[in-house]
């Protein structure tokens, strides 16, 4: 609703005078934010439900699962979900912080899957987290990531002489997974390869991080790696 502008417009149904302007609607509260008539508040989130969190138990994800429940109180978020990408792990210490911070907590998981070639994720909510199928479902996705972690490093060593820190990289993360995302940054950032011809023309770039990543990352890409991924059928079935 708040990204669509389909909140509902409250109206004086006594009076519709201001309501009905040349047979066209008054403009709603986001449709003058739009405009620039009014501006959003930025105290107090203009929505009460936030369903796609992410904790450190996602490869990206940077905060506790505490402390998504402090940033949600202070936004008056209502209902929470946490959809970590293939663990459920955030799922058990949510419910127990539910009733003390006052949000409703729905538990929910997020799954990468295949439908005609193409990836997709997919959010699942109501889960039963506690069954161990999702335990073999994270155990499965870690042990493929992590051993696309060390392949990644060694083709974009081949594609580009650039040898990077692979225990440099493990240790900034929760989960021993390097990300492509990760090698980019490094490589474009650590003062040890800014003389790298190779990396030059990507400096001179604004978008210098896209590109590289377009060149080396993506499917059909030199530095790419193919992770099994279920169908969308499968992942559904396990939801």
């Amino acid at each position: 609703d708040f990204i669509s502008g389909t909140v509902p417009t409250y109206v004086n149904l006594e009076d519709d005078s201001d309501f009905i302007v040349n047979d066209k609607k008054k403009p709603t509260q986001i449709e003058e934010q739009k405009e620039g008539l009014i501006a959003p508040s930025k105290n107090k989130a203009a929505y009460h439900y936030d369903l796609h969190v992410q904790s450190k138990h996602s490869v990206g994800g940077v905060d506790t699962v505490e402390e998504l429940f402090q940033k949600s109180k202070d936004l008056g978020i209502k209902v929470l979900s946490i959809t970590d990408e293939y663990s459920v792990k955030a799922n058990i210490e949510a419910q127990v912080l539910s009733n003390p911070y006052g949000i409703e907590y729905i538990p929910g998981i997020s799954m990468t899957c295949l439908y005609k070639g193409h990836e997709l994720k997919v959010l699942g909510y109501g889960i039963d987290y506690k069954n161990h199928l999702y335990i073999q479902l994270e155990n499965e996705h870690l042990k493929q990531q992590r051993s696309a972690s060390k392949d990644r490093i060694e083709k974009f060593k081949e594609a580009t002489g650039i040898d990077l820190n692979f225990s440099k990289l493990v240790n900034q993360t929760n989960s021993g997974i390097v990300t492509a995302e990760m090698i980019v940054k490094e490589a474009l950032t650590n003062p040890l390869y800014e003389d790298v011809e190779v990396l030059k023309k990507y400096r001179e770039s604004e978008n210098a991080y896209d590109m590289l990543y377009a060149d080396y990352f993506l499917k059909d890409k030199p530095c790419y790696i193919q992770i099994e991924y279920p169908t969308l059928i499968e992942a559904i079935e396990s939801i």
